[in-house]
């Protein structure tokens, strides 16, 4: 016998109805007919007295009914809880402080919105860090950028890609130079990121690649610190697109250098084999959702 076969009898025992039953079960009245009647094939018994209205329980039918009221009342029980545990829980999240900036306030605020209950936790950690904690279970995934030596214990998901710009004080000659190429941008003081972070190591691969002398003025944390000081002269540096914001266009001057640094791919990282909760799993969707579409 299956769950909707007692389902459709419970109801139509309860409301001694098998249009009030389908009504309550948002089913079809000949598809309750349908449930009652396998049931009572299955069973070998008459369940219900059909002639009299309303129809009423045999003798048979009361005692089903004393049966399986405590499993249809636990499936209802069941389905609360399931329902309950999809608006609660909590996620642990960490990214390095880019994405935690710039990338990650529109999908927290939408799943905050749509779960309020849910305990968020978000960590700005750098990338080794924070795979070491995907590995150890202390985060449920990490946002960064795409593996160079797949890790067979992670599984990576890539959400987007990012061009990496070049940033400069408004009016700046640097804007006029197209393309603009690293030995046009070595010939200014730099702002970097600190060193061991992505785009600081990738553009100090490539000067040295080409045997490229540059100067480095200041380390900075994240994008807005160097976006900052550029802004006010004190050099030029890279961010990646995300991390503009159109107020930026105002006090920077930024341009594309693809031609100079592959674009970044930034992705998701979880650990294989392990229970994510549904919270997780909800937010997990969610950026997928929003990658998707952009």
């Amino acid at each position: 016998m299956k769950t909707q076969q007692l389902l459709s009898f419970y109801h139509a025992a309860r409301l001694r109805s098998i249009t009030k039953a389908a009504k309550s079960l948002n089913l079809a009245q000949p598809t309750v007919t349908a449930h009652v009647q396998k049931l009572e094939d299955e069973l070998g018994i008459i369940l219900f007295d059909k002639i009299k209205l309303p129809i009423t329980l045999t003798s048979d039918g009361v005692a089903v009914l004393e049966m399986i009221a405590p499993i249809v009342n636990g499936l209802a029980s069941l389905k609360d809880y399931i329902d309950d545990s999809e608006r609660r829980g909590s996620l642990t999240i960490a990214a390095y402080s880019d994405l935690v900036l710039h990338y990650l306030p529109k999908a927290v605020q939408d799943f905050s919105s749509e779960y309020p209950d849910v305990h968020i936790r978000l960590l700005a950690k750098h990338h080794a860090e924070m795979i070491s904690m995907v590995r150890s279970g202390e985060v449920d995934l990490a946002l960064s950028i795409a593996p160079v030596v797949p890790d067979p214990s992670l599984e990576f998901i890539e959400l987007f890609r990012s061009t990496t710009m070049l940033m400069t004080p408004p009016g700046h000659e640097l804007l006029e130079k197209q393309p603009v190429q690293l030995s046009d941008i070595a010939d200014w003081p730099l702002i970097l990121y600190f060193p061991d972070t992505t785009l600081r190591t990738r553009l100090e691969r490539a000067f040295a690649d080409r045997g490229i002398d540059y100067e480095i003025v200041m380390e900075m944390d994240n994008a807005a610190f160097v976006k900052r000081y550029v802004s006010i002269g004190t050099g030029v540096g890279i961010c990646s697109e995300f991390c503009l914001e159109p107020g930026d266009l105002e006090t920077l001057g930024v341009v594309p250098i693809d031609h100079l640094l592959d674009q970044l791919a930034i992705g998701m990282y979880t650990l294989k084999g392990r229970f994510q909760g549904t919270a997780v799993l909800n937010f997990i969707d969610g950026l997928k959702a929003e990658s998707s579409q952009s």
